[in-house]
This record gives structure tokens, sequence and C-alpha cells, in this order.
């Protein structure tokens, strides 16, 4: 395995009142608990409670125990996929697309975001270009790529064939930018520009640095 550096959120509202009847107009339940009262809001304070006693009391008290104890266990958090996406930003020619997990090609739309697992595939005479935050990859006629993995922090793709050109404006240090060709994996190591050229068969590969800082593992050229 060769390793190379390349030098880049109590009262009735009036109208509802009236309109109901609100007042000498209560319902059944109502009128019948109020009829048993003592004169503090109709209920007594021995045993003709109208929920049936002290017991009711006890038992609301409890469920609303419960309740404080559910609402205080953990939640589950649900997944939560990167906040990262690729976008189709340019698009010329014949370019098909490829989701992830499926086997038919459709027609590639412009602005259509792309994460891992997805493919494309650009036409003789087609052009395409992807963008993931300031990192840009111009994809050439006869070329096809798969987006390995797109994360907050890594840019993994698979050239199989033909041309792209890598452009990353600005790399964090933990960042990573990684581009894989049947025989060999270059990495973006610094901003800058970088080319990579695979033949059809896959049996070749040549990796320019017109920018930044590159590394090689693997064989090619």
């Amino acid at each position: 395995m060769l390793g190379l550096v390349l030098s880049f959120s109590g009262k009735i509202p009036a109208a509802a009142a009236k309109a109901t009847g609100a007042r000498g107009h209560q319902p059944s339940h109502i009128r019948a608990a109020s009829s048993n009262g003592s004169g503090r809001g109709g209920f007594k304070t021995g045993g003709n409670f109208p929920c049936g006693g002290p017991t009711c009391f006890e038992t609301l008290f409890s469920c609303l125990c419960r309740i404080g104890l559910l609402l205080h266990l953990p939640q589950r958090t649900p997944f939560e996929p990167p906040t990262r996406a690729a976008r189709l930003s340019f698009l010329y020619g014949s370019v098909s697309f490829q989701p992830a997990g499926e086997s038919d090609w459709v027609g590639a739309e412009l602005n259509r975001p792309l994460t891992s697992g997805d493919s494309l595939w650009a036409d003789a005479g087609a052009r395409a270009e992807l963008r993931v935050g300031s990192t840009a990859m111009r994809i050439d006629q006869s070329t096809g790529v798969t987006l390995l993995e797109v994360g907050d922090r890594v840019l993994q793709m698979r050239v199989a064939q033909g041309s792209v050109i890598l452009s990353a404006r600005h790399l964090e240090d933990d960042d990573i930018v990684e581009a894989d060709t049947p025989n060999l994996a270059f990495s973006v190591l610094a901003p800058g520009e970088y080319r990579l050229d695979v033949n059809a068969d896959g049996t070749a590969t040549s990796a320019s640095v017109w920018r930044g800082k590159g590394l090689v593992n693997g064989g090619g050229r």
C-alpha cells in the first residue's frame, strides 16, 4: 500500500354564556352536585361527596403522581439524519439518479438533495455539480459517482469511472473529504482544487492537485 502526500411556545366569556344560557341552565349533573352543597361550592365535608368521598381525591392524587413520574421518564430520542446533504446545484445534459437501495435509475432533478448511498451518472456530453457545505464536486461526462457517506463532518464518495473535480473552500481540522476509486483512495487535507480521472474499466486512476494538499493511498499514479 502506497501513501503519497501531494503539495491544498374561571370565567365563561359573555358571548358564550349568552349563547348557551350558562346562567340558570346548568347541566343536570352540576345542579345535582350543587343541591347537596353546604355553602362551599356544593361539596359537603362529610361523606356525601358527589364523587364518592375522600377516596376519590386519594385516587386523583395517586393518578397525578403517576403522571408526574411518566413525564420525568427519559424519552427515546428518534433517529435524526445528518444535518448536511449534498445538493445537485448544476445540471446539463442527460444525468441519471439512483436512490440508495434501489435498482432503477431515474432522471436527476436540479436542487435535488442526495445522501449516503445515492448515485449519479452523467452521460456523454452531460455535466453536473454536487455541493456539500463549502465543497463542490464537478462531474464530467461519462462519469459515475456514488456518495458513500454524507455526514456532518464526513464526505466520502466513490468514482467508478470518468472525471471529477473537487473544490474545497474551507475545512475544519476534523473534516474528512475522501474520494475512492477502484484502485486508490484520495484524501483532501487542505482547502484547494483537485481532479481525479478514472479510465473506463477502472484499472487506472490519475490524481492531480491544482491547489492545496492531498494524500493518495493505494496504487494508481
